[in-house]
């Protein structure tokens, strides 16, 4: 999304090797949209992890302080990732898409070692980072923005669920989830809609 960001006049920051907007007209006056109506950030730093199997995911329980094995299909759980002394290394949000899928969602500092960690530790765990851009809508008007744009199964969304679903002509994962303190929502989208994704977010009132 660099070339749309500069485009549209933000102001660019290195963060972590990534080219990110840390601001559009001011950080007052879009705390204050968010808060009163909604947003959208670009979080396609950060990382994003694909484990199936049952012994993919009995491994990945035993690296975070969440209860993996058991989470239900379409529920989200916060948590953190461990290195060998108990100490917390990132915190994680894993998602269940499906009896033998969990999507795991970690931060962009601490990727490489997290990474590895994984790689591992939890067999057939893929690593889709560079295959995913984040975008998130956050705000009281979150869930008008996505029902206009045509994501209907965001409206039936519980807080912390999650869903798999197709938009653009792309399959992407959603879910109800955020860091604002206002309703939000999470999409996971292929790179080559990212572009299109954020324009038509954007477009809409």
């Amino acid at each position: 999304l660099y070339e749309t960001h500069v485009a549209c006049g933000g102001k660019v920051v290195d963060f972590h090797g990534w080219l990110l907007p840390v601001q559009y007209s001011g950080i007052l006056e879009e705390h204050a949209h968010t808060r009163s109506h909604v947003s959208l950030f670009d979080c396609s730093h950060m990382g994003e992890f694909i484990i199936t199997g049952r012994s993919g995911i009995e491994a990945l329980d035993r690296l975070v302080c969440l209860d993996v094995a058991n989470l239900a299909v379409g529920r989200c759980r916060y948590g953190a990732i461990l290195n060998e002394a108990g100490g917390i290394i990132d915190d994680v949000i894993a998602l269940r898409l499906d009896d033998d899928t969990v999507y795991l969602v970690t931060n962009a500092g601490t990727l490489d070692v997290v990474g590895a960690l994984i790689a591992n530790s939890v067999p057939g765990a893929r690593n889709v980072s560079d295959d995913t851009a984040k975008i998130d809508v956050q705000g009281p008007g979150a869930r008008a923005t996505l029902l206009a744009a045509g994501i209907a199964d965001a409206g039936e969304l519980r807080y912390f669920s999650v869903c798999r679903t197709t938009w653009g002509g792309a399959d992407i994962v959603v879910t109800r989830a955020g860091y604002t303190g206002e309703l939000g929502y999470e999409l996971f989208v292929p790179p080559d809609r990212a572009a299109w994704a954020w324009k038509t977010l954007s477009a809409l009132p």
